[in-house]
């Protein structure tokens, strides 16, 4: 999901985690520390990408993946040259390569 789809990601990722393989929010994490019930997501794949030029965005997609890092979760992060917009068709090959993995695990 990207920008408001992003946050739907992570809605549903946590409300369902039984349901997912894997999910990859791209450019608008939506979520903090103090209210996003992290333990339920710990071992979901999780594939997190930004632009940089996502001003809105990059400063709190920067410190999620810096959270998740520290806490040891499934997670990969992948910040490419492009704004808010531009990032989508800049990220998808990557999560498609990403969904593939962790489907052969």
């Amino acid at each position: 999901g990207h920008s408001m789809g992003s946050g739907g990601v992570w809605h549903l990722a946590a409300r369902y985690p039984e349901r997912w393989r894997a999910v990859a929010p791209m450019s608008g994490p939506f979520i903090d520390a103090d209210t996003y019930p992290f333990e339920v997501i710990r071992d979901l794949p999780i594939l997190m990408t930004e632009g940089t030029g996502a001003t809105p965005s990059l400063a709190g997609s920067r410190a999620l993946a810096e959270f998740m890092r520290n806490g040891d979760f499934d997670f990969e992060y992948l910040e490419v040259d492009g704004d808010h917009g531009s990032v989508v068709p800049m990220v998808l090959p990557a999560i498609f390569e990403f969904f593939d993995a962790v489907s052969a695990r």
